[in-house]
């Protein structure tokens, strides 16, 4: 069972998102570069886990960039060894933040040397915003714990106060 070329290009989005596992394992290599970006996006979490190494090699470098970053954080890290460098290379900078430590960690020397300095920038950037707003939240909370607390102490040594 398999597809034709025009088939796959004529599948909706929709249709996409709706393969079983044996229908996705059964698209080529060649018609995996058909599928247009709209249909990239709509793969489905779990339909990742039955891409094989040639489908993923096949991907050229607009399917690359339609990878929404949902798609790539649930990437299983199993596959993401398949990617060539240059694949890598095309990951949207704002996306590679999207990359779990296992996936780094399944990164050969030849893939992190894909990794441009655009997307290190870029991950870098997006990490210290997210540690800048974690410290700016924990900020408020414990400035209102302390306020909190403060009033706390203004009722007790009101109360004291009255007591004396």
């Amino acid at each position: 069972m398999g597809f034709t070329d025009q088939e796959i290009i004529n599948m909706t989005s929709n249709q996409i998102a709706n393969l079983t596992p044996s229908e996705m394992q059964s698209v080529t290599p060649h018609q995996v570069t058909l599928i247009s970006t709209a249909q990239i996006a709509s793969i489905t979490i779990p339909q990742l886990n039955y891409l094989t190494e040639s489908q993923i090699q096949a991907l050229n470098k607009q399917q690359i960039e339609a990878i929404t970053p949902q798609q790539l954080s649930n990437v299983p890290t199993s596959l993401i060894k398949y990617l060539k460098p240059e694949q890598i290379s095309w990951l949207p900078p704002s996306n590679v933040q999207y990359l779990t430590k296992a996936h780094f960690l399944e990164l050969s020397i030849d893939q992190l040397a894909g990794i441009t300095e655009t997307q290190i920038d870029q991950a870098v950037y997006n990490f210290g915003n997210r540690v800048y707003n974690l410290f700016i939240k924990q900020s408020i909370q414990l400035q209102h714990k302390l306020s909190q607390n403060y009033n706390k102490l203004v009722e007790a040594v009101a109360k004291l106060s009255r007591r004396l």
